[in-house]
């Protein structure tokens, strides 16, 4: 088993982008890509996607359709997305009754984009529902909270 990380460096002109080309070289099974957050970065990550590859990142969107628009402001076609994407999973951190701060966390895998219309937030109320029963979380908070 292999590992080979590479880290953006741009001072010697090195961002994402050039990486996932440097590492796609290497003929990796599995790419982790810190954040996606510009447009050469998604292009990168999408066809490292399209090539075979198995790509984790992150997003940043308010609620797990959000990413699929994220890439389309990022200049990512449809096509492309339905064809690459294939899980998404969703985090927030949210407040607790001792003062801190635990993340939640869902999972959706393999889907169809086409049934992606709207989402159904019934796994996180949920788990809201749950913390507040086990008093991690206020009932406020998890209204708060109740869609993201």
């Amino acid at each position: 088993q292999r590992f080979l990380q590479l880290q953006v460096n741009h001072d010697a002109g090195m961002d994402y982008a050039d990486l996932i080309k440097v590492g796609l070289r290497h003929r990796p099974d599995v790419f982790i890509i810190g954040e996606v957050r510009d447009p050469l970065t998604a292009e990168a990550a999408i066809k490292a996607a399209l090539s075979g590859h198995l790509v984790y990142t992150t997003v940043h969107a308010q609620d797990p359709l959000g990413d699929i628009d994220r890439f389309k402001q990022l200049g990512i076609s449809q096509e492309f997305i339905s064809q690459a994407l294939t899980g998404v999973a969703y985090q927030r951190l949210v407040p607790t009754t001792d003062g801190q701060q635990k993340a939640m966390l869902i999972g959706h895998e393999y889907f169809e984009l086409a049934d992606l219309n709207s989402y159904d937030w019934s796994e996180w109320q949920d788990g809201l529902t749950t913390a507040v029963n086990s008093k991690l979380v206020t009932p406020e908070t998890a209204k708060k909270f109740e869609l993201g």
